[in-house]
């Protein structure tokens, strides 16, 4: 007599077993993937906003540009000249990372009242963004 059940055979199940465990750790490496660059990204955005701010602060005429052409470097903490760079420079914390901000200011030759001024944010080791503005002061 001749049974009719049918069933996996081991060789099977060990190769579905292989192609679920692949699948699995697939999606793990991609789920620490987002979890990295979501963290990058929240520090991104917070030293974007945190340097737009200065920018805010220095177009607004809330602080005085000085009339040389100063470097500040935050992560040497260089003081300020009277008031020059705005807060938050030297630095922010943004998700226990150190975010630190080198601030320029340069009078444009030949141009009265006008002010190039770059504002760089570093963290870490690789990471970093720049913004650049005029500022005219008559």
């Amino acid at each position: 007599m001749v049974s009719s059940l049918k069933a996996f055979s081991l060789t099977e199940m060990l190769v579905a077993m292989a192609v679920l465990s692949v699948s699995v750790l697939t999606l793990a490496g991609l789920l620490i993937a987002n979890l990295r660059l979501s963290t990058q990204n929240r520090e991104s955005v917070a030293a974007a906003q945190a340097a737009q701010s200065m920018l805010e602060q220095i177009r607004g005429g809330e602080v005085a540009l000085p009339s040389s052409a100063p470097t500040f470097q935050g992560a040497l903490n260089e003081p300020r000249q009277d008031g020059f760079p705005p807060t938050p420079y030297p630095q922010i914390q943004a998700n226990q990372t150190t975010i630190f901000y080198d601030v320029q200011s340069e009078p444009v030759a030949g141009r009265k009242g006008l002010f190039w001024i770059r504002i760089q944010a570093r963290w870490g080791v690789q990471h970093g963004l720049e913004l650049e503005s005029y500022v005219f002061r008559p």
